[in-house]
């Protein structure tokens, strides 16, 4: 999925999933960014050997502000994860198996 991010000029950063939102000020030693829901369909997928994949568009940094900046960002986010997604189906991409 780097040549999506090259394409549509966002950059690949970590993932992680917590139980949560994230909200203390702890600086992650590497750019990262936070998605909860991820983890479980990622895991049920691999328990029965179903391909899966995402594309995610971040709209907050984890913090304290974490929910005002989600808040604010939500909407553009969404809309360019949908435009990337638009994009990776039509240039024929399509999930290793």
């Amino acid at each position: 999925m780097r040549w999506l991010a090259r394409t549509t000029g966002a950059r690949p950063v970590v993932c992680a999933c917590s139980e949560g939102v994230t909200v203390v000020d702890t600086p992650p030693t590497q750019e990262a960014v936070e998605h909860m829901e991820c983890f479980a369909v990622f895991r049920a997928c691999s328990m029965v050997g179903v391909p899966a994949g995402a594309i995610l568009a971040v709209a907050n940094a984890i913090g304290p502000d974490a929910r005002a900046e989600w808040r604010a960002n939500h909407v553009e986010a969404e809309a360019a994860a949908v435009r990337a997604v638009g994009l990776a189906l039509s240039s024929g991409w399509r999930l290793p198996t």
